[in-house]
């Protein structure tokens, strides 16, 4: 059994130890991090989130354990603790995690940390989050975004997909699950671009006489994420002497960590980003962006009402141009049960971008033509349910249909 001294950590940390969460009351009691009174009641920050939030201490009356094995995923155990403030989102606000900053300002409760895997991720420690009806938290940024709450209720929306060929934070940045480049011809034709990878393959370009589209990005990671990374990013349309048309970005990587109960009733967003057509010149279009990841865990219940959406759908390719103007950009994953649709054939040799995958349908290859290919659809993502007891309530949604982890 691994023990933690939380009052250390803490104070490392420069926020007083909060509520363990792993092990056993035991080994929480043998480090005086635990009480039966009240005194280690969190303060409650600004509603908006603008305060400074508390004293970082969650009340330790209890302590909630994971459903396998006792570990908050992806967070190593000398993170695992709880914040003290009380964030109500009445506004629609943003964090940033390369800066580190909620709604342009520096948040104590918000910070970077190295994950199991070795990579970096940014973690909010928070007492309870909630997002209110028609309100938006934007996750932007390069990192992947862990929240650690001992409540989360999301009823309006969290968004971290990816728009147009702008990545979603904790996209997939390198490697195999980037969708390929289209390659020129010999007559000023030119290949699309191939759509990324996540989920599955992406979708390839489409060729243009004997200009190549470029090859589809790669499935990438498994089916448990066990390593929180988000989706591969479209490939460039071909475009001879002109600037290269852009592919769609990769969705974002999120995870939600309720000790108590974690509640949507409103949308989680990860989704891959529409390919770019070429505005400049007749050229190949770009692939769409592949969906992210989405983690959502509890020690205890997560419910997904009537009205949630958990979204990581691909993101359509734009077409080619044609002989009669540029081709359209391709449409960004969007939650719901439909796909991202690329953009349409162009007259006079311009190739329609590929639709992005949705559920269990893979993305479409972008449309061969005489002139200049469309962009491949973008995969869709990964997302995980993990917990001892999940209610998903009949008119809920996910795209693609999550694993469940109990």
């Amino acid at each position: 059994m691994r023990f933690v001294v939380w009052l250390g950590l803490g104070a490392a940390l420069g926020a007083p130890a909060a509520g363990c969460l792993r092990d056993t009351q035991h080994a929480c009691e043998a480090e005086g991090a635990c009480g039966d009174d009240d005194s280690g009641d969190a303060d409650v920050g600004d509603p908006d989130g603008g305060g400074n939030g508390g004293d970082g201490r969650a009340d330790g009356g209890e302590v909630p354990t994971d459903a396998a094995n006792g570990v908050i995923e992806h967070v190593p155990l000398a993170e695992e603790m709880l914040g003290g403030t009380a964030l109500a989102l009445a506004a629609n606000r943003t964090i940033d995690t390369t800066m580190l900053e909620f709604n342009g300002a520096p948040a104590p409760w918000l910070t970077m940390i190295t994950s199991e895997q070795g990579d970096l991720i940014a973690l909010a420690r928070l007492d309870t989050l909630t997002i209110e009806l028609n309100r938006t938290l934007a996750v932007t940024g390069s990192l992947p975004l862990v929240i650690i709450a001992r409540r989360i209720d999301v009823n309006g929306a969290i968004d971290a997909s990816a728009s147009g060929a702008n990545d979603g934070a904790g996209a997939i940045l390198t490697g195999s699950a980037g969708g390929g480049d289209g390659t020129p011809g010999a007559n000023n034709d030119d290949g699309g671009g191939g759509g990324g990878g996540h989920g599955s393959d992406g979708a390839p370009g489409g060729k243009a006489g004997v200009a190549v589209g470029g090859i589809a990005g790669q499935d990438a990671g498994d089916a448990n994420l066990t390593t929180l990374v988000g989706g591969g990013h479209g490939g460039r349309g071909s475009a001879g002497n002109c600037p290269r048309a852009l592919g769609g970005g990769g969705g974002g990587a999120l995870q939600l960590y309720a000790s108590e109960a974690l509640t949507i009733t409103g949308t989680l967003d990860v989704s891959g980003g529409g390919g770019r057509k070429n505005s400049g010149c007749s050229a190949g279009g770009g692939g769409g962006g592949a969906g992210g990841a989405l983690y959502l865990q509890s020690s205890a219940m997560i419910t997904l009402d009537s009205g949630s959406r958990l979204a990581s759908n691909g993101g359509g390719g734009a077409s080619g141009g044609g002989n009669l103007g540029p081709g359209g950009d391709g449409n960004d994953g969007e939650p719901g049960v439909f796909a991202a649709m690329g953009g349409g054939p162009v007259a006079n040799g311009g190739g329609a971008g590929g639709a992005g995958g949705v559920m269990a349908t893979a993305p479409v290859m972008g449309g061969d033509a005489s002139l200049n290919g469309g962009g491949g659809g973008g995969a869709v993502g990964r997302i995980v349910v993990h917990a001892p007891s999940v209610n998903v309530v009949l008119g809920s949604q996910a795209s693609p249909a999550f694993v469940q982890r109990n």
